[in-house]
């Protein structure tokens, strides 16, 4: 038996590839694709394996169509079903290699479900393995990064994973199979390309073992992940406790068990986010350095902080529990909006209604009984102090905004006033704010300036008045 053959009857024994199963081949069209499904196609008789084939058209080069054909032709030739899916078009531009790629993942894991695939083969091979060991090494990886890819991950099985790049040459050329060329593959623009090309050929010359010794390499620290995230997931099952996890137990565990159980956590609430929005999971991000130590700071002092990060995901301590919540999307704040004179104007959360007041009708809220003066929802402003030229907006709270509140003897800043009157963050960023000629009047709701100050004497006045949700049927804000 051919050592590919032999590779894929190796990883049936362990149980990877069950016996009388229906077996998935991710065939893209090229040499090793094609080899890897030849290879399974020689096999089936002997497990009993019904093979399907899946290919995805990632829509990044003109001649993707003509892969598919081929895949096409070649699944008639062998007599072996196909399942072709192919990414939306994009407007303006293709799919970055990434986000193709983790599409192409999204669609064999769905179509593997819907068929009934209990193992699904990736033709990844020992050059595949190395130069992913080598570009994580370049990026700084950790121990966890650079053990690379795993023989079986799930339903996903990498059988070449020891294979090196000539026997497989090899093993095509010796079978005359035929394949499709990606010019992509030699294009030195690409990172995996430049080391392929030009760092794994002189790998021999700095040592005569030097594949063996990476893949092995690989190998032992597979084995060191599977053993810290064994210890990570006892851990997590230890700490947990309403909804989260103990943040003092955390806060004592090593760093090393402390990393690998954040990303199991970050992993968790990346899904849990991504359920609740109606997300596509398709890409897999792990936390970077600078968030674990975050975390770890988090944890150590067991203080009411939250936390943000990035994919929308947001971890907070609250009363020695660590747990995930899902941050409030930022508020659409609307643009500034003139008002008119008299007139009135919307605002999410209600309007604002301006009228034009004689000297009558303000001689009798000052001679009244209950003066309306007082109330937070209408301003006042001197008329004599609005020119023809003068220009007034209703517009959100913006930086270094501040307002001289009617009575008091300074000026304060808007955001401080919101946050003291408990406004909450999200509406803080969208909260109406009466301006005349560059000076703020109003802090709608709460506070008047200085400015609208009007008296006894005044002959004319302006009278703002905001109308909430409530009573106005519109989804509110001020109240």
């Amino acid at each position: 038996m051919e050592k590919p053959e032999a590779l894929l009857h190796l990883a049936a024994r362990k149980g990877h590839l069950p016996r009388r199963a229906r077996i998935g081949v991710a065939l893209s069209g090229g040499r090793d694709s094609v080899a890897l499904a030849y290879a399974a196609l020689r096999l089936a008789p002997s497990w009993g394996w019904d093979i399907l084939l899946f290919h995805y058209d990632h829509r990044l080069r003109p001649e993707s169509s003509e892969d598919a054909a081929f895949v096409k032709e070649l699944a008639l030739r062998w007599r072996l079903p196909l399942v072709v899916g192919r990414a939306p078009r994009r407007k303006g531009r293709p799919w970055n290699e990434a986000r193709a790629r983790a599409r192409r993942y999204f669609f064999l894991r769905r179509q593997a479900r819907r068929h009934g695939v209990e193992a699904l083969l990736l033709a990844h091979h020992g050059g595949d393995q190395v130069e992913t060991l080598l570009l994580r090494l370049f990026r700084g990886s950790g121990p966890d990064g650079m053990a690379a890819m795993a023989p079986r991950r799930g339903r996903w099985v990498r059988p070449w994973l020891t294979l090196l790049p000539q026997e497989l040459e090899d093993y095509a050329w010796r079978h005359g199979l035929p394949y499709r060329e990606d010019a992509t593959n030699r294009d030195p623009r690409f990172a995996r390309n430049l080391v392929r090309q030009r760092i794994l050929p002189l790998l021999p010359a700095l040592h005569p073992s030097a594949w063996e010794s990476a893949l092995g390499a690989a190998r032992r620290l597979r084995r060191e992940r599977a053993f810290w995230y064994r210890e990570s997931r006892a851990a997590l099952a230890g700490a947990q406790a309403r909804g989260g996890w103990k943040a003092a137990e955390m806060a004592a565990w090593p760093w090393p068990l402390f990393v690998r159980a954040a990303q199991l956590i970050y992993a968790h609430l990346r899904k849990k986010e991504s359920v609740a929005r109606g997300r596509l999971l398709l890409l897999r991000p792990r936390l970077e350095e600078r968030h674990l130590r975050a975390w770890r700071l988090m944890v150590k002092r067991g203080k009411p902080r939250g936390w943000r990060g990035p994919r929308g995901v947001g971890v907070v301590v609250r009363k020695g529990i660590f747990r995930g919540w899902i941050p409030r999307p930022a508020p659409l704040v609307p643009p500034p909006r003139t008002v008119p004179v008299p007139g009135e104007v919307a605002w999410p959360g209600g309007r604002l209604r301006v009228r034009r007041v004689g000297r009558d009708e303000l001689k009798s809220l000052w001679e009244g009984p209950f003066t309306s003066l007082e109330d937070r929802h209408l301003c006042w402003l001197d008329a004599r102090k609005v020119g023809a030229d003068s220009r007034l907006l209703l517009r959100a709270p913006q930086p270094g905004d501040t307002i001289h509140p009617l009575g008091s003897p300074q000026r304060r800043r808007v955001v401080s006033l919101l946050r003291r009157e408990g406004i909450a963050a999200h509406e803080r960023a969208r909260w109406p704010l009466l301006e005349v000629d560059g000076k703020i009047l109003w802090v709608v709701g709460l506070r008047a300036a200085e400015v609208a100050r009007i008296t006894p004497e005044t002959e004319e006045a302006l009278e703002f008045r905001w109308v909430p949700a409530e009573r106005d049927d519109l989804s509110g804000m001020v109240h």
